[in-house]
């Protein structure tokens, strides 16, 4: 039982800290990265962009200011696809480690059967 707290627990840290990890991987190792966040905070300097974004009233933007919008959500779309590469990447390592600790929690049952059995 003891093992699978552990997992549990385990899982717990890893999911709360996975988007964080991510992110920060693609800051440290990824210029094209680093480059669109910048390309989309130079978008949001745009006040009618920001508003657009986090503004639940009508607003309406300009051709240009759309063209702008537009643009934004690509970036944003390729940063989602950068980030969901590096969790797949990442998922594959925790399923290395993943296996041993099932492996282990298998183990640990099955000796506590056996044991049962022997009484």
């Amino acid at each position: 039982m003891e093992n699978y707290d552990q997992l549990l627990a385990y899982l717990c840290t890893r999911l709360e800290h996975f988007d964080n990890d991510c992110v920060t991987f693609l800051r440290k190792h990824s210029k094209k990265y680093v480059e669109t966040e910048q390309k989309m905070n130079e978008i949001l300097e745009h006040t009618a962009i920001k508003n657009f974004l986090i503004n639940e009233d009508s607003i309406y933007l300009t051709e240009e200011e759309h063209k702008l919008f537009i643009r934004y959500m690509g970036l944003e779309n390729y940063l989602y696809t950068l980030e969901n590469a590096v969790i797949y990447l990442l998922g594959c390592h925790d399923t290395t480690i993943l296996q041993s600790i099932f492996h282990e929690f298998k183990n640990e049952k099955e000796s506590m059967f056996q044991k049962t059995e022997e009484q």
